[in-house]
């Protein structure tokens, strides 16, 4: 990340209408941002909000049209004329300055907004938002930040007053701030900060590229650095690889993609010597990028007929066990190595 000469705005500061509406036109053009209505798999939990409504809707109303809304859904600090704050603008169109993927689960939203402490069954959120700088060995900070825990409680508050019609990107929430000194100290941090929630596999694995420094935020910069990863880190690359190449796909389809491509290919790099050199060096040596793309997306177009070999193959098993193996002999044949062998 390029790190520019900036001081972090006092708390009581206003950031510049102009520069912050270009942030987020530019993040929203770029299709990097937190706005909820950019994700069309949140549409379930639009409808939920649409039938079950929301309670407290004339404070958080109030609280809107006389800019006072962190305190609509967030509890009082103290010297909270103080609170450090950016607006929700700021917060989604900070998507576009991470290197590394973030998920939003639909799943979580909808816990947010009306699980047992749902705000929008008239509750405070628990935790404030936790954004992060950067910081090289001179001291200068980059002004850009990411968000390191809170993106569900992001997304759940903008989902409650899109669905109010308020204008929300101007709308200020107190957020809680942390400065690292490097990517290695952001993954510490982001792991750190999700440590309250289970993380899926597919975080779990982003976050160890990350700490190689291998970017997973999109698919060019992923492409540019996956080379820096190391052979643990190898079959999380290859089911990153599957994700850019399956983006049309649904969710579901997605979800399950990067686990089955994950497991497949850590059977390879786990396997035999042959296996092991040739899963290894398809990721981390020099031109092989086009192989890789070329082996993920083929992972993505035969994705059925490996799940439906799998049932003919182990018809006792479950597809979290099965599927993974069929994927790792695919994967075999793709690269021109023998096949793995299991014992049904």
């Amino acid at each position: 990340m390029t790190v520019t000469n900036v001081t972090i705005p006092s708390a009581s500061s206003s950031p510049d209408d102009d520069a912050s509406n270009q942030q987020e036109v530019a993040a929203t053009e770029a299709g990097k941002s937190y706005d909820p209505m950019l994700n069309s798999e949140l549409d379930a939990i639009r409808a939920l909000i649409a039938d079950r409504g929301v309670k407290g809707e004339s404070r958080i109303r109030e609280a809107a049209n006389k800019k006072s809304f962190p305190l609509a859904l967030q509890y009082e600090q103290v010297n909270q004329e103080n609170a450090f704050t950016l607006s929700l603008g700021e917060l989604a169109a900070s998507r576009a300055t991470e290197k590394g993927e973030q998920f939003i689960n639909p799943e979580d939203v909808r816990r947010v907004l009306y699980g047992v402490a749902g705000i929008a069954k008239d509750n405070k959120l628990s935790n404030e938002i936790q954004v992060c700088f950067w910081k090289d060995l001179a001291g200068e900070l980059d002004p850009a930040f990411v968000i390191t825990s809170g993106r569900h409680r992001l997304t759940a508050i903008i989902m409650i007053l899109q669905s109010m019609g308020i204008k929300w990107e101007k709308q200020k929430i107190a957020v809680s701030t942390k400065i690292v000194n490097g990517d290695l100290e952001f993954a510490q941090l982001i792991r750190l900060a999700n440590v309250s929630r289970k993380m899926s596999g597919a975080e779990i694995r982003n976050f160890k590229l990350d700490g190689k420094g291998v970017i997973t935020a999109d698919s060019e910069g992923f492409y540019r650095t996956v080379r820096l990863c190391r052979k643990p880190e190898c079959a999380g690359a290859f089911a990153a690889a599957c994700h850019f190449e399956s983006l049309d796909k649904p969710l579901d389809f997605r979800n399950k993609l990067r686990v089955y491509a994950a497991g497949g290919y850590a059977k390879l790099v786990n396997g035999t010597a042959e296996q092991r050199k040739a899963a290894v060096e398809l990721i981390r040596e020099e031109g092989n990028l086009e192989a890789l793309q070329e082996l993920a997306k083929g992972a993505v177009d035969n994705l059925v007929r490996i799940k439906d070999d799998a049932k003919l193959a182990y018809p006792a098993l479950y597809d979290h066990l099965r599927v993974p193996r069929q994927m790792s002999v695919y994967l075999a044949e793709q690269l021109g190595v023998a096949a793995p062998t299991f014992d049904n």
